[in-house]
């Protein structure tokens, strides 16, 4: 088991799973970390699970935390086709995508 620290949330990962945390460093990052897993756990059910998003396996209501599949990581040199990601809050950055079941999907569509 390894954690991982974004800005508003911090991941731990298991073999299966990636739990998405809010973050304690200030009440700001953690009131932004509770919202941002409200808000991936709204577009997951909002979508009908849509096969471009990480699924959400498990939502604590409030966004106290949230639990998704874990999802292999790009590699640095892998060029996003963010056009085929439309209508999807999107982050456009690499770190925010990752390898499901040889499926590209978003990780992080909290913000």
């Amino acid at each position: 088991m390894t954690t991982a620290r974004g800005i508003t949330r911090t991941v731990v990962l298991t073999k299966r799973h990636a739990i998405k945390l809010p973050s304690f460093r200030s009440w700001k990052l953690f009131l932004t970390g509770l919202l941002a897993n409200m808000h991936e756990a709204f577009w997951w059910d909002a979508t009908r699970h849509d096969s471009r998003l990480c699924p959400v396996t498990f939502a604590f209501p409030g966004g106290w935390f949230i639990v998704m599949r874990r999802c292999e990581p790009l590699g640095d040199e892998f060029d996003v086709d963010y056009d085929g990601f439309d209508g999807l809050p999107l982050d456009p950055k690499p770190t925010n995508f990752g390898w499901l079941e040889g499926r590209l999907v978003m990780l992080d569509y909290g913000s």
